[in-house]
């Protein structure tokens, strides 16, 4: 939409002899749009009309004013509305099916008319459960093969010793990763200062009982 000084650009240089196609170059606009402030100027309008539009708030103005009058606070105005989401999700739901049925402005096609034509075929199943979100970070790996992560301690591959590595935790499980890499995957721990080793995270010499050790070597 222009503005009332855009409008009095493009009106000067139309009254200075310049044509639509100059205006729109020199202004920026598109010809169509120039060619409409042109004709509100020869009709006589002091600029162009512009659609009335009623806000989702528009229905409520009067109990708001209301509100504002008694000194209430906007969060205390919400919770007062509150009372009327049923009305509100109803005007929702009215603008929605109005605004999905007709012709959008940029695409020139009606949304609805696409969803059920392109886009619903290529929608994907929900999942059963709700997703899941991890907790992601960094540790290193202490000279006993373990990580420290939320006070318990877990192995990870002797090979990563003095490395930094990625780990990812949720309700039930923590996973290490190295350069995208799983190298570790544990089930959390309760509790403090309680450790999670795999033996084979050890080095060879590590995985054998002092009797074993004494036999081998």
């Amino acid at each position: 939409m222009l503005g009332a000084a855009m409008y009095t650009t493009i009106k000067t240089l139309y009254e200075l002899g310049k044509s639509k196609s100059e205006i729109s170059r020199l202004t920026g606009h598109d010809y169509k749009t120039v060619s409409k402030v042109v004709k509100a100027i020869d009709t006589g309008q002091l600029e162009p009309k512009r659609k009335e539009r009623t806000g989702l708030l528009s229905p409520y103005k009067s109990r708001i004013a209301e509100f504002l009058e008694k000194d209430l606070s906007g969060v205390r105005i919400h919770e007062q509305l509150q009372g009327d989401s049923k009305d509100c999700d109803d005007q929702l739901r009215e603008w929605l099916d109005r605004a999905n049925g007709r012709v959008h402005g940029t695409t020139k096609q009606v949304p609805r008319e696409v969803f059920e034509k392109e886009e619903k075929a290529k929608l994907k199943p929900l999942p059963m459960g709700r997703y899941k979100l991890s907790k992601l970070g960094r540790r290193q790996v202490y000279h006993d093969c373990h990580i420290f992560v939320d006070y318990n301690y877990y192995s990870v591959p002797f090979d990563y010793v003095g490395k930094e590595l990625d780990i990812e935790l949720d309700d039930k499980f923590l996973r290490v990763y190295f350069n995208g890499k799983q190298v570790a995957l544990h089930t959390r721990l309760k509790g403090r200062g309680q450790f999670s080793t795999e033996p084979s995270h050890y080095p060879k010499y590590k995985q054998y009982s002092e009797t074993e050790y004494q036999q081998k070597y």
